[in-house]
């Protein structure tokens, strides 16, 4: 995600539990008997609430105090927001190199049903 499409997200607000879920600072975003709980994904903290920061979600009783209060979701390095990170990173970088040793594959199968005289 790029500085824009962060910077994007931020400006167009969403109005409905469907449209922050789709709101790449947003793990999840449910109601349930307790509230509106909005979870953050890693990188993200709620500033809102804590302009400290150190919280990485969002719980209000109802949706349009919750997407208010996600208006103040800002870049997080703490700690929990590092590591999680960092185990974002290396999962993207596994299924890249999965992705690509089967690319390699593919070729050199491929390769190997070319009869010797063809190639």
């Amino acid at each position: 995600m790029t500085n824009k499409d962060t910077h994007m997200k931020q400006t167009q607000n969403p109005t409905t539990l469907d449209a922050a879920n789709s709101d790449p600072r947003v793990a999840s975003a449910y109601r349930d008997s307790d509230g509106v709980w909005i979870e953050l994904e890693s990188g993200w903290g709620n500033f809102y609430d804590e302009p400290r920061g150190g919280l990485h979600g969002i719980h209000e009783t109802s949706v349009r105090a919750a997407l208010r209060a996600l208006r103040g979701a800002r870049p997080c390095d703490c700690a929990d927001c590092v590591e999680g990170l960092h185990k974002t990173a290396q999962a993207t970088a596994l299924a890249a190199l999965k992705r690509a040793t089967a690319a390699v594959d593919a070729v050199l199968n491929a390769r190997d049903d070319v009869p010797q005289a063809d190639r």
